[in-house]
C-alpha cells in the first residue's frame, strides 16, 4: 500500500538504479563529446552498449511470464539495431546512412528488429487494453496519418526524389520511418491513455522519440544532400534510446 515503506532493499535497488542512469547519461554525453576516431570514443561507446544490453537482458530473464515476452522481443529489437548499425557502419568507413545500390546485411537485421518491435507493441496493446484492442489501433492509425503527411513531405518525398536507390532497397528506405511512425503513434496513445502515469512505459516511449527523432534527423540531411548523420551524433543518440529502454524495464 502507499503508505507503507517499501523497505530498505527498495531503496538501496533505487540508488542503484540512479547511480547508473547517471553514468549512462555520462556515456552518452562522452560519445557525442569524444573525438570520433578516437579509441576512447569507440571503448565508452562500446562498452556502454554491451553494459545495457546485458543489464536489460538480466532483468528481462527475472521478468514474470505474463510480461516477459514483451520485453524480449525490445531487446531483441535492439540487439539486432545494434548489429545493424555496426555492420553499416563497417561498410561505409563509420558514417552511417551511406546509401547502397542493393539491400545488404544490415536491411536484413534492420527488417527482423522492426518484426520483433511491432510484436513487442501489439503485445503491450492486448496486455493493457485488451477490451480496446480495435480502438487503440483505430487511434493511432489516425495519430500516424497525420505524422506521416508532415514526413512524407519534407523527409520521405525529397529523400526518394534525390536517392539512386530503386525497387526493394527504395521501398525499404521508405518503409523505416513509417513504422517507426506507427509503433511511436501506438506508445503515445498507450501513454496518454492511461489513467495515471505508468513510469516504465513513460521511459519506453522516451526511448522511440529519440530513436525516431535520430532516424528522421538522418534521412532529412540525406533528402536535402546536408550528408548523413555524424557517427558520433548517432551513437549518442542510439545509447540514448539503449539506456532509456533499460531504465524502462529495470
Amino acid at each position: 500500500r502507499p503508505e507503507e515503506d517499501p523497505g530498505p532493499a527498495f531503496h538501496d535497488a533505487s540508488r542503484r538504479w540512479l547511480v547508473g542512469i547517471a553514468l549512462a547519461a555520462t556515456s552518452c554525453v562522452s560519445v557525442l563529446l569524444l573525438p570520433t576516431s578516437s579509441t576512447a570514443s569507440a571503448v565508452v561507446y562500446l562498452s556502454s552498449a554491451l553494459i545495457a544490453l546485458a543489464v536489460f537482458l538480466a532483468a528481462v530473464v527475472r521478468m514474470p511470464p505474463g510480461v516477459r515476452g514483451i520485453w524480449w522481443c525490445l531487446w531483441g529489437f535492439f540487439a539486432l539495431s545494434a548489429l545493424s548499425a555496426t555492420s553499416t557502419s563497417l561498410l561505409s568507413d563509420r558514417e552511417v546512412g551511406t546509401p547502397s545500390s542493393d539491400p545488404g546485411p544490415s536491411d536484413l537485421l534492420h527488417v527482423v528488429s522492426y518484426l520483433l518491435a511491432i510484436t513487442a507493441v501489439v503485445m503491450l496493446v492486448r496486455r493493457l487494453h485488451p477490451e480496446r484492442d480495435r480502438e487503440v489501433w483505430i487511434d493511432s492509425a489516425i495519430l500516424t496519418f497525420a505524422a506521416a503527411s508532415i514526413v512524407g513531405t519534407f523527409v520521405i518525398a525529397p529523400m526518394s526524389t534525390a536517392s539512386n536507390e530503386t525497387g526493394l532497397t527504395l521501398g525499404l528506405t521508405v518503409a523505416y520511418p513509417l513504422l517507426d511512425l506507427v509503433i511511436l503513434s501506438v506508445l503515445v496513445w498507450l501513454l496518454v491513455g492511461s489513467e495515471r502515469v505508468n513510469p516504465s512505459l513513460a521511459l519506453l516511449t522516451g526511448s522511440f522519440v529519440v530513436y525516431v527523432a535520430g532516424v528522421l534527423v538522418h534521412d532529412y540531411r540525406l533528402s536535402y544532400d546536408l550528408g548523413p548523420l555524424p557517427f558520433a551524433s548517432f551513437e549518442a543518440l542510439f545509447l540514448t534510446t539503449l539506456v532509456l529502454m533499460t531504465a524502462a524495464v529495470t
